[in-house]
């Protein structure tokens, strides 16, 4: 069947960029690559979705990434990591498990928190294009089930809740110093083997709200009620995320004792106090009065 499905692609492929090369040369796009795409858009996402096994697709994921002989032979010196990144590996595992296929490659601008920018966590951007596989849109025409942003917004829940953030920065900072590995270099063979498992986790838990979802059991994210008045500096900022996953709640109090919305969180404290949150890892200090990494 996955046969079938990756043929029926490489029809798709083949038919149409040959009519759009042929329009190019042509000076106009033909008429037969836009047939083609009509015909054969039906092989391309979103998918219909089936449940899946969370542990063995996270397992999968996990060893795209790395296996653990691939990790024994990065410690020993013997071997060089060749592995997907965990945005790529993450995206494999998740659409593969489900029968289909796609280029992994679609999503690795995102590793390392987009380019390795340490924003938003690549095995959290690689679940989410899983989850938009069956439940994004196909063109703008059409519409998506409606499923992609509560499903995301659950993992980013769990995510934060996990680890504090859903930033590359602070996940692997997290994972670090709970795992005894804090200090090594980027690219280190605990970092790879680290993230790896984490990709894994990130995967089973998008798989088991998809399931959830797919079997009318999924419960919707409940944001925190103190974000209704964020937009009043933030405009247009929907309010969505738990700002206290980064943020002080102490710098949200104003001179007076008003809690926020009333305070102004950037002039009633220190910008220094704002960005501390006792829940997240101690891995700054203060230089000159500014923070950086220890």
């Amino acid at each position: 069947m996955e046969e079938e499905k990756n043929l029926s692609r490489r029809k798709f492929v083949t038919t149409t960029l040959a009519g759009v090369g042929a329009g190019v040369l042509a000076g106009t796009v033909g008429t037969k690559a836009l047939e083609a795409e009509a015909v054969e858009l039906s092989s391309l996402p979103p998918w219909p979705y089936q449940q899946l096994h969370s542990q063995a697709v996270a397992k999968k994921a996990s060893d795209l990434y790395l296996t653990h002989a691939e990790y024994e032979a990065l410690k020993s010196g013997t071997g060089g990591f060749t592995g997907m990144c965990c945005n790529e590996a993450a995206l494999e595992a998740i659409i593969k498990s489900a029968g289909y296929a796609l280029p992994a490659g679609i999503s690795s601008a995102f590793g390392g928190g987009v380019a390795g920018w340490g924003c938003l966590c690549g095995a959290v951007t690689g679940a989410l294009c899983g989850v938009g596989c069956f439940h994004g849109k196909v063109t703008r025409d059409t519409k998506g089930s409606g499923r992609a942003f509560p499903i995301a917004q659950r993992l980013l829940e769990w995510v934060t809740k996990t680890s504090g953030a859903p930033c590359c920065h602070v996940i692997v900072s997290t994972l670090s110093k709970n795992e005894g590995w804090f200090g090594q270099k980027w690219g280190s063979p605990d970092h790879y083997r680290s993230c790896a498992l984490w990709t894994g986790r990130v995967v089973e838990y998008t798989i088991k709200l998809m399931n959830a979802d797919a079997g009318g059991k999924f419960t919707a994210y409940k944001k925190p009620d103190y974000t209704k008045g964020c937009a009043t500096c933030h405009n247009p900022m929907s309010g969505v995320s738990d700002c206290f996953a980064c943020h002080s709640e102490k710098a949200y109090t104003g001179a007076k004792g008003d809690k926020w919305p009333a305070a102004n969180p950037h002039k009633s404290a220190p910008v220094a106090e704002s960005i501390l949150n006792p829940k997240q890892p101690n891995y700054l200090k203060r230089e000159n009065g500014y923070l950086s990494e220890k």
